[in-house]
């Protein structure tokens, strides 16, 4: 194929990936604004996540290019095949940075605003640095995400001592985000790669635990028990506002929260008793 196509850029964008984790800092300000939040702020919101998160991406193969390289599933990257100019990528990249904080400097006028925007890109460069290197950076990635929630929260609030005085949801919120997406990249992210990971020497979290591919899925039970911790402080994180914090809520809220998390424990049993190693059946 021919370098520097729109196809190609389109691959290393990930557009459908970068526009669904996107709603991430518009999930922050709606803890905060409900159904008042207005229209220009969300689509704002979404601009400043859509271009982070290719950022983000872009990042996560140029310094993944090594062990891509080695796992054939992974043949049809663009740093991989070398279509797409991994300079002008990283040119693409920084602008995109830049325009995140000019953007959130212009709409909200906010300089403590910028100060978390800046933690939550650090944390995810750290990431995207360290991800196949050292243990526990799948941590650097829930942190980016929870500080991109705290993010849109102090957008809406103006500033995080309002957030403390008058509102207990949005931290509820932003740990449940921070939780969830640990959880999601060790099981979604690490599991369905484990056997590549092994074989190109990355150093997750799942390898270092001894999470193997023998016919099935062998999951240490040290591991199956700080999974299952995690997948519970989410549940119970979850119900906290409705029958802790009394805020109202009508029945079928509650039924729904109950599906959500008998599917979230359900899901997780599969995955650990996977009868044969699928990797498309492991992601649905």
């Amino acid at each position: 194929m021919k370098k520097g196509t729109l196809k190609e850029y389109a691959k290393l964008f990930r557009l459908p990936s970068s526009l669904g984790i996107s709603v991430i800092g518009v999930i922050g300000a709606l803890s905060v604004k409900g159904i008042n939040l207005d229209i220009n702020t969300l689509v704002i919101l979404l601009l400043i996540g859509v271009l982070g998160n290719i950022s983000g991406y872009i990042l996560n193969d140029y310094f993944d290019v090594k062990f891509d390289k080695k796992i054939k599933d992974l043949y049809e990257r663009p740093f991989v095949k070398a279509t797409v100019s991994k300079k002008v990528a990283l040119v693409i990249t920084i602008i995109f940075l830049v325009a995140i904080f000019i953007i959130t400097s212009i709409f909200f006028k906010n300089i403590l605003l910028i100060f978390i925007l800046m933690i939550s890109v650090v944390l995810g460069i750290l990431y995207n640095v360290f991800s196949k290197k050292i243990i526990c950076s799948e941590f650097f990635l829930a942190g980016a995400m929870a500080f991109f929630c705290l993010f849109g929260a102090v957008a809406v609030s103006g500033n995080i001592k309002v957030l403390i005085e008058s509102d207990n949801l949005s931290w509820i919120v932003v740990t449940i985000m921070f939780l969830y997406v640990f959880i999601m990249d060790v099981i979604e992210g690490n599991f369905k790669d484990i056997e590549n990971d092994r074989k190109a020497g990355a150093m997750t979290l799942s390898v270092y635990f001894g999470v193997k591919v023998e016919g099935k899925i062998k999951v240490p039970l040290c591991y199956k028990i700080i999974l299952t911790i995690f997948k519970f402080l989410i549940i119970i994180l979850l119900f906290t506002p409705f029958l802790f914090l009394e805020y109202h809520y009508w029945n079928f809220q509650i039924l729904i929260l109950i599906i959500i998390s008998v599917g979230m424990i359900w899901s997780m049993i599969k995955i650990f008793n996977l009868e044969d190693f699928n990797k498309k059946k492991l992601i649905r």
